[in-house]
């Protein structure tokens, strides 16, 4: 088990921070197949926004903001989104278009909604789905960019 060991950390102020509630303007990418609850405390108690892949329990006694992520191919039913969102302060999508109906299942559960974009065009179509987020990924995100959103 990890022990987290935090210096004091003075709050830095900007859209992200004030919209999740953390300290600091720093998310967890969501580490599918290798991330872990003990991982999500550690940056949500370090001042970040701590997140989990689906399937894994996001933190229980939160030190700070937590949240899920879904991979689009491996979407559960509507009403487990919803009752996962109900446990976490962001819910997150990846690998697939934004659509208005998963926003919807995540926000009735009571949580913000993030999409994980590849390009400008899948940026704007995330926000007209009503994404309170938006993850912008860069070249480097260890191979899993979103290549077919290059393309649009």
């Amino acid at each position: 088990m990890w022990t987290a060991v935090v210096p004091s950390v003075r709050t830095v102020d900007t859209r992200f921070t004030r919209l999740v509630g953390c300290r600091l303007p720093f998310h967890l990418a969501v580490l599918g197949g290798v991330g872990t609850t003990e991982l999500a405390a550690i940056v949500s108690t370090g001042g970040g926004l701590g997140m989990v892949p689906y399937g894994v329990d996001p933190p229980s006694t939160e030190p700070g903001p937590s949240g899920i992520g879904f991979l689009i191919p491996y979407l559960p039913p509507a009403g487990v989104i919803a009752e996962a969102a109900s446990r976490v302060r962001v819910v997150e999508f990846f690998q697939g278009d934004p659509d208005q109906s998963l926003v919807a299942a995540g926000h009735s559960g009571g949580a913000l909604v993030s999409w994980q974009v590849g390009s400008t065009g899948e940026g704007r179509a995330a926000e007209e789905a009503g994404c309170d987020l938006v993850v912008a990924q860069g070249l480097e995100a260890g191979g899993h960019v979103r290549y077919a959103a290059l393309l649009k």
